[in-house]
């Protein structure tokens, strides 16, 4: 811990040696009062911090205002300065006092202003912050027809404020953490008293304070590091750019995590249905929320086994395609030189760059590239005896499905298992297919997020307690009359 010295001069060399060579960085010598008078300065940074605040509310108020005749303080021989700033002349609703020289560092580079008064071993950090930002907008990536047109912004300030409006409950708590050796970029995490469990309160709190990386890119550092399992493609926690649906979650009892410099808030503990659900489901009937969800799993499950099953029913079970169909499927194939299972595994790589290809080309290119690349390779693959026309319409059917789930990693996941089923069934036909989906189901059962089931409330069941002493009186009289007509 590296102390205040009580020169102003000195500490403005040590302040100077460190940040000086920055340009942003401003520096002004200035004297407080007009009868009584005392060197002092303000170190900020141009562009973080409010310049008008800083003339007006510092500069100004200081230089000019300050009289300790008027203050009527009790004769002494001394004035402690310090305390007369501190608590007569700062109009701000929020000061810090600092003793670490390091806490200054920390403060500037967070967009506040600090000041340092000659014949002090302290100073104040006055909270001034005011750089660019962007507007309160739709989100991109969750957009619904009918609800709230705001999402969350890169400043956590404003995603605070925007929770708050929304959970106006006494027992919400933001705990705040500065993560990043480098980067100290602040953390909040969000959660309401007596609605939440504390046991995952205080593992999240102690991996917080634990977390010891230098740069902090984003919530995905986090979400990374607060995952335990980072084998499965399943993700464990899930974020949102939509307040209302953070709010929701919220009162729901789960914990949200705002990292500031991104408009992605981490919610947890997540189970696997929280995946497929949307705020949309909040503004409509429930059974056409419960309707749309069964749609959404729907296609999840065809975008994971459509292209595999294709080639297992081709390749091992033609039996149960009508014939009429099959007919058709092998028409078609005549001038294919390619086997099935390798004809679905290439076309599966081509739509995969095409949609890769369309996410990062500039926006104004971007959606003719994707339509006009699958068009003209589609028709032309088809008129070349490549690809069957089938088989285009079933992988492009699997990249439509694959985009109806709300949640981009979640989606993520069935793009990877997609080509591992499409192995298995090249290889094994429908039994193997089976076989992955067995073993898909068995881990996505034994997974937890944060000591919550991920398959809840589906899975894991309890069997029902075979003492009937413990049973209730229904349950009790239903086993005695089981048990009288078995022995009749």
């Amino acid at each position: 811990m590296n102390g205040i010295s009580y020169k102003l001069q000195e500490n403005l060399a040590t302040i100077k040696n460190v940040l000086g060579s920055s340009n942003d960085v401003v520096i002004r010598d200035f004297t407080i009062g007009k009868d009584q008078k005392i060197d002092a300065a303000i170190i900020y940074i141009d562009g973080l911090s409010d310049d008008d605040s800083v003339n007006s509310l510092i500069l100004k108020a200081l230089m000019l205002d300050v009289r300790v005749s008027n203050l009527n303080l009790p004769s002494s021989n001394s004035i402690d300065w310090f305390e007369i700033i501190k608590k007569h002349s700062l109009a701000f609703g929020e000061i810090d006092e600092i003793t670490d020289i390091e806490k200054i560092y920390e403060s500037i580079l967070a967009g506040e202003t600090a000041l340092l008064i000659d014949s002090s071993n302290k100073a104040i950090s006055i909270d001034s912050k005011n750089w660019a930002q962007r507007g309160i907008e739709e989100p991109s990536t969750q957009t619904v027809i009918k609800g709230p047109k705001e999402g969350f912004t890169e400043t956590l300030r404003t995603n605070t404020a925007l929770i708050r409006r929304r959970v106006k409950n006494k027992d919400i708590v933001f705990e705040e953490f500065r993560i990043g050796t480098n980067s100290k970029t602040d953390v909040s995490m969000v959660y309401i008293k007596k609605i939440c469990d504390e046991k995952i309160v205080d593992e999240i709190r102690d991996k917080l304070k634990k977390m010891d990386i230098e740069f902090v890119v984003g919530s995905s550092v986090i979400e990374d590091y607060l995952e335990g399992n980072k084998v499965s493609p399943f993700p464990t926690l899930y974020s949102s750019e939509r307040p209302d649906f953070v709010a929701t979650a919220l009162m729901r009892g789960k914990i949200a995590i705002l990292v500031d410099g991104t408009p992605f808030v981490s919610v947890l503990p997540a189970v696997f249905i929280n995946f497929f659900q949307t705020t949309e489901e909040l503004y409509v009937r429930n059974y056409m929320g419960s309707f749309i969800l069964i749609i959404r799993f729907i296609s999840y499950t065809m975008a994971l086994l459509t292209p595999g099953v294709y080639c297992a029913i081709l390749t091992f079970h033609q039996e149960m395609i009508p014939t009429a169909l099959y007919i058709s499927i092998a028409a078609q194939r005549q001038s294919v030189p390619f086997p099935i299972a390798f004809e679905t595994f290439i076309l599966e790589i081509i739509f995969d760059i095409l949609r890769e290809a369309a996410v990062r080309m500039p926006r104004v290119v971007g959606p003719t590239i994707s339509i006009v690349g699958a068009l003209i390779l589609g028709q032309a693959s088809i008129e070349a005896g490549i690809f069957s026309p089938i088989l285009i319409i079933l992988v492009a059917l699997t990249a439509i499905a694959t985009y109806v789930c709300p949640n981009y990693i979640m989606a993520n996941a069935s793009r990877l298992l997609r080509y591992i089923i499409l192995m298995l069934g090249a290889v094994l036909g429908l039994p193997g297919i089976i076989s992955g989906i067995i073993v898909i189901v068995f881990h996505l059962c034994s997974i937890q997020s944060f000591g919550t089931p991920y398959m809840e409330p589906m899975a894991p069941k309890t069997m029902a307690p075979k003492n009937i002493a413990n049973d209730s009186k229904t349950m009790k009289a239903i086993r005695i009359i089981i048990k009288n007509i078995f022995k009749k």
